[in-house]
């Protein structure tokens, strides 16, 4: 049976004790709620922040709102750069547990200088609440590119993951749990550079803050453990979580059902690892994860139906009469493979005689 949180008013399992999507507790108070429709929020007018220092933001654009925050692009004056203000929305400001997630998401950025982790330069408040200056975009998400242009290739994937990896491999080493990786939480930037965003869900080891047996996050991103508690979770729920965002980028579609057929066959065994239901079965580290993204592991020789240049050693395509990279002809070697007959070779026929 399905409820309605009463504090952000979306869809959820009705037993529930916390909810999956703003973290409330809500046992106890969905019983009058059961079978409810969400209830509509009434749409009020953007009111940009009004930091301290107004002097120095100029030129507030609304660029981006969810459930419960929205971001601003803004014109840093003092330094002549482009930055992102995001901050919560009004309605959630006397919510500990929202409060609470947005000072977290400041503080595990904090902790992590990377290229592809969206920094953060600022933590202020003004009298609408507060908000956090952040390193601006200039792209859009793998989400929207995907719904844009279609599924990613094996080619425009790999270096995007490989990048994302580098990005983990630095957070849980700092002992950081992103536990939210989807396709909507990695930016692209105009280049094709990957940046990790939206840390308002990240677990730090010595934090108590995430109720125990409370479950948070993407659920079809979600690793299995996860789903069962969101505090007893290590770095493999966050290599679970950007395979099944792969697994998106590659076929087009959400990772609610496996389809292993429909993963390229140079991905599909790194994947499906990655992808293990067990942790102690899937690949231990976003190092690892990388490593395997970088060799490309395949469960059958991408070169078995080429030839071998015997004068240079090159691969073939089997189609080729002569060895593209030296020149040497490759027919007889073709021949000797047993690919193809030189009579096909050259559309002969078996009567035909000497050219005269």
């Amino acid at each position: 049976m399905k409820m309605v949180c009463p504090f952000c008013h979306r869809r959820i399992d009705g037993d529930s004790t916390y909810c999956m999507f703003c973290g409330e507790r809500v046992a106890g108070s969905l019983q009058q709620l059961a079978n409810a429709e969400p209830r509509a929020t009434p749409e009020l007018p953007p009111v940009p922040p009004k930091p301290r220092n107004a002097d120095r933001y100029k030129d507030l654009v609304m660029i981006g709102k969810g459930g419960m925050g929205e971001v601003w692009s803004a014109r840093d004056s003092r330094l002549n750069r482009k930055v992102a203000i995001k901050r919560i929305l009004a309605k959630y400001m006397k919510s500990s547990t929202v409060l609470h997630r947005f000072l977290r998401e400041a503080r595990s950025i904090a902790q992590l200088s990377h290229y592809n982790i969206v920094q953060i330069y600022e933590l202020e408040q003004d009298e609408t609440g507060i908000y956090i200056v952040m390193e601006f975009v200039d792209g859009q998400s793998v989400l929207e590119h995907l719904r844009q242009k279609g599924p990613y290739t094996v080619a425009e994937i790999v270096p995007i993951l490989t990048q994302i990896c580098d990005a983990l491999s630095l957070a849980h080493d700092r002992g950081i749990i992103h536990r939210d990786i989807k396709p909507a939480n990695i930016l692209l930037t105009t280049g094709m550079v990957p940046k990790l965003v939206d840390f308002g869900l990240a677990h730090e080891p010595e934090s108590d803050s995430t109720a125990v047996g409370s479950v948070l996050g993407t659920v079809d991103f979600m690793a299995p453990e996860q789903r069962v508690s969101a505090t007893n979770v290590d770095g493999r729920a966050d290599v679970f979580g950007l395979a099944a965002t792969a697994y998106q980028m590659i076929t087009g579609e959400r990772p609610r059902h496996l389809y292993p057929e429909r993963i390229p066959i140079e991905l599909r065994q790194t994947l499906l690892l990655a992808l293990e239901e067990h942790p102690d079965r899937r690949i231990p580290s976003a190092a690892e994860f990388k490593r395997r993204l970088t060799v490309l592991d395949s469960t059958t020789d991408a070169n078995a139906e080429k030839v071998n240049c015997p004068r240079c050693g090159k691969s073939n395509p089997p189609t080729f009469h002569f060895c593209g990279s030296c020149g040497q002809g490759l027919i007889s070697r073709i021949l000797q493979s047993g690919k193809v007959s030189l009579m096909e070779e050259f559309n002969l026929g078996a009567g035909s005689g000497s050219a005269g």
